[in-house]
């Protein structure tokens, strides 16, 4: 019989502990450090989720400890980027005693858009005053343009620098190359097309300017870990 009820109880625990995969969770942080709002159509997925069932926690203080959690987790994510830790952490400190101060939803709520906000535009205003206009400019120009032909010359004409100096210095400031960085940005408007679209997956690798289905779906298993397919569908089945 206790043996029984343990089994109950574990089982209880696994339906009733619903959290966000962890490969969610990761893909989120990335482009949040790389100030790409894409983010946030990834933060809009998590909170899609139920929360998880704490049996008799009070709502306010499981939302509370919620923000302090993320508080904790943007913090660390903005430090790896390079912004200065004490600021960080004085920042910190700040919202977490806000969040302890408010004892509704509402107000906890408008602090979470606030927070989210905060973080992202610190993280977007240090990448900015430590890259070159050029290559900023560069990205912008790649991310508005995934769905066209996209090369080193073209992007070297529209920053108006040499294509091996633009290359030099991409890869300097970046840490990857100008093809990488596509690629890479590509894949992650994949995944969203995936998620959010009904949209084939060979009409996504057309859109997305891959060669065929098959190259697409190679180099998204390659970054992702899984096919284009199996990805759509585990996101199908959380809905």
């Amino acid at each position: 019989m206790q043996e029984r009820t343990e089994q109950l109880r574990i089982k209880y625990r696994e339906e009733s502990f619903t959290h966000q995969p962890y490969t969610l969770e990761k893909d989120f942080l990335r482009l949040f450090a790389r100030g790409n709002p894409k983010a946030f159509h990834i933060l809009e997925e998590i909170r899609q989720y139920p929360e998880a069932d704490l049996g008799n926690q009070n709502p306010v203080r499981a939302y509370k400890n919620k923000l302090i959690i993320a508080v904790a987790l943007l913090t660390r994510t903005a430090a790896e980027e390079g912004l200065r830790q004490g600021e960080l952490y004085t920042l910190s400190d700040d919202y977490i005693l806000r969040i302890e101060s408010l004892e509704q939803t509402a107000l906890l709520k408008e602090l979470e858009e606030k927070i989210f906000d905060d973080f992202f535009q610190r993280i977007r205003q240090h990448h900015a005053a430590n890259q070159s206009q050029a290559v900023l400019a560069c990205q912008s120009y790649i991310d508005d343009h995934l769905h066209e032909p996209l090369d080193l010359h073209q992007l070297a004409e529209f920053v108006q620098l040499h294509p091996n100096y633009l290359s030099r210095r991409f890869k300097q400031e970046v840490g990857v190359t100008i093809q990488t960085y596509i690629l890479q940005e590509r894949i992650e408007e994949a995944k969203i097309m995936l998620r959010f679209t009904s949209g084939s997956i060979m009409d996504i690798a057309t859109y997305l300017q891959f060669s065929s289905q098959s190259y697409f779906t190679r180099q998204f298993h390659k970054a992702v870990g899984v096919t284009p397919k199996v990805f759509r569908d585990a996101a199908e089945e959380k809905l």
